[in-house]
């Protein structure tokens, strides 16, 4: 199931390298953020397992 998120008072100069950065890998920024938030989130997953 997927949601909603919402990141608000993003810093100016955050926001446009998140943009640059999905331009460089040929996606949108919404894909890009996805693709951020889904690969820390995993990470984090793998690096605390018992």
């Amino acid at each position: 199931m997927a949601t909603s998120l919402v990141v608000r008072n993003v810093e100016e100069e955050v926001a446009f390298a998140l943009k640059q950065l999905a331009a460089s890998h040929g996606r949108s920024a919404e894909a890009e953020h996805r693709e951020i938030l889904r690969s820390v989130s995993l990470k984090h997953s793998e690096d605390h397992r018992y």
